[in-house]
């Protein structure tokens, strides 16, 4: 895991990271539950670059740089390689 905080710039989006792979799709890795809400409010486009994340059992934020693609009638999204982070929150993210 890497240990850099994403930027500030990229959307932050709560997501289940134990939502991984769930189609049963080869090598799917990416996410399908997300904080609905506000995914809405980013009104998502494919290709957009997404922060997603959720609290370890100690409160330290985990997550990754992910890329949406179209999937059924929603979203998915698609890690970026290296780009893992697991550390202590900053303000840009939800209590």
């Amino acid at each position: 895991m890497t240990s850099t905080l994403p930027s500030r710039s990229l959307p932050k989006l709560w997501c289940d990271l134990n939502a991984c792979g769930w189609t049963g799709e080869t090598g799917d890795d990416c996410y399908y539950s997300f904080d609905r809400e506000k995914l809405a409010a980013l009104q998502p486009t494919a290709g957009m670059r997404v922060f997603v994340w959720d609290w370890s059992d100690d409160k330290l934020v985990i997550g990754c740089e992910t890329i949406f693609e179209p999937f059924k009638d929603s979203w998915r999204a698609r890690p970026v390689t290296d780009t893992w982070y697991e550390g202590l929150p900053d303000d840009t993210f939800a209590a």
